[in-house]
């Protein structure tokens, strides 16, 4: 008898699709492969006891208290070299001063023509006018110093300096001097002040005179002096003009010798006003 093999089946479409999707039965699957995971564990750090903790405080403590010390000791050191380097310069500015008084002290000559000037007008007359022959004025526009035509007054004028105290006011750099030596350069600085005062005073009464000799005066030809042309009531304002300024001279000379005085105690040291200074008060005429 005769074998009979079994018919096939035909598939469909569908069924061979899926044939096809599905593996083979014998073919080995392939296992999914993970991403590798990064497993973050707490460090496994020594356990520290309080003396531990404690003495690493104590480590960090001193150390800030070291760099603390050095830092303040770097900066008193340059507080130090501040104080020695403004009183070298103040000591310096000091004598210089004491050099510019002493030649503007000179300039007390010019009351003899003031006073010249007030004698002379005494004597003209209540009517008519009368002519009064003075030396040159010593004043000139813009200065107190004489204008060189008088040989016996021959005087210039220079102003004293503060400048160094000034920019160390400014630049904050007074701390750094002990308390009675600062307040003692103070004091100066304000008698300076009154100084200044003073001669702007003379300076504006020489003005005055000056305008009144352009209005009043004729220069001779020799230019030996002066011919004043007065009636009793102009020479009235010349005579005040020039009590004014023997007033003003009078009062800058006063302040002049106080700041010399002053200027030599600090050359020969003086660092306390209320201990040195206030004797040269004894001193001054």
């Amino acid at each position: 008898m005769a074998d009979h093999a079994e018919p096939e089946i035909p598939q469909g479409p569908a069924d061979g699709l899926k044939a096809a999707l599905l593996p083979d039965a014998e073919t080995p699957s392939t296992p999914e492969i993970s991403a590798p995971r990064l497993d973050v564990h707490a460090p496994h750090a020594s356990v520290r006891t309080w003396r531990d903790f404690f003495t690493h405080i104590a480590i960090i403590t001193i150390g800030l208290l070291i760099a603390i010390a050095l830092e303040q000791c770097v900066e008193n050191l340059h507080h130090i070299q501040q104080r020695h380097q403004l009183q070298h310069d103040l000591l310096e500015e000091a004598k210089r001063n004491r050099d510019i008084l002493i030649v503007d002290l000179g300039l007390e000559s010019e009351t003899v023509w003031f006073r010249s000037v007030l004698a002379a007008t005494k004597s003209i007359p209540a009517s008519g006018q009368t002519v009064i022959n003075l030396p040159p004025t010593p004043c000139i526009p813009g200065t107190v110093g004489a204008n060189g035509m008088d040989a016996a007054v021959q005087t210039k004028y220079f102003a004293p300096s503060d400048a160094v105290w000034a920019t160390a006011r400014d630049a904050g750099l007074i701390v750094h001097l002990p308390v009675e030596e600062a307040r003692m350069y103070a004091r100066l600085a304000h008698n300076y002040a009154l100084q200044e005062a003073a001669r702007d005073r003379l300076a504006t009464a020489c003005e005055r005179i000056d305008t009144l000799h352009t209005r009043y005066a004729s220069t001779s030809p020799e230019k030996a002096g002066d011919s004043w042309v007065m009636n009793r009531e102009q020479a009235n304002e010349v005579a005040d003009a020039a009590a004014a300024a023997d007033t003003a001279l009078r009062a800058l000379m006063w302040r002049t010798r106080w700041n010399l005085k002053f200027e030599e105690g600090i050359v020969r040291g003086a660092k306390n006003y209320d201990e040195v200074l206030m004797n040269l008060a004894g001193q001054n005429h």
